[in-house]
């Protein structure tokens, strides 16, 4: 399978929330059965297992059967890749530059750096369209 299929398939798979709280679950605990999964979900039994046969096919869980039960488990690689991939790369462009912002402004008090990174969250969250923008407020601004 190439590269960039598999890598297509796992979006498509994180793409869903409820494939990611899935994911959360296995996270939390890991080796749970279809039964348990399914208190969680709001769905039929049969929607929960295409939704794990999807996360299987794409690789970010892996199952064993004990007995009559099939273990789910999570499988961090995928995800692992993926963040090493797409999203390292531009954080590490985040991350140099406050540090030149920083080295520019020897002044600069943490109070500022703290506010300035509040922003370019709250700004990158906004332009992410997140549905409750009420959840990520800036601090109040003190005047200096």
């Amino acid at each position: 399978m190439p590269e960039e299929h598999s890598e297509n398939h796992i979006f498509r798979a994180l793409a869903d929330p409820s494939r990611r709280l899935l994911l959360d679950l296995l996270f939390e605990d890991d080796g749970r059965t279809l039964t348990e999964l399914c208190d969680y979900l709001n769905m039929t039994r049969h929607g929960v297992m295409k939704h794990l046969n999807i996360l299987e096919e794409a690789g970010l869980i892996t199952t064993q059967k004990n007995g009559r039960e099939k273990l789910h488990y999570l499988n961090p690689v995928p995800i692992t890749q993926i963040h090493d991939r797409w999203v390292s790369k531009f954080s590490k462009a985040w991350t140099s530059g406050l540090n030149r912002l920083m080295s520019r402004d020897k002044n600069m008090v943490p109070l500022k750096v703290a506010n300035l990174a509040a922003f370019l969250f709250y700004r990158y969250k906004f332009l992410s369209r997140v549905e409750d923008k009420n959840l990520y407020r800036l601090p109040k601004r003190t005047r200096t």
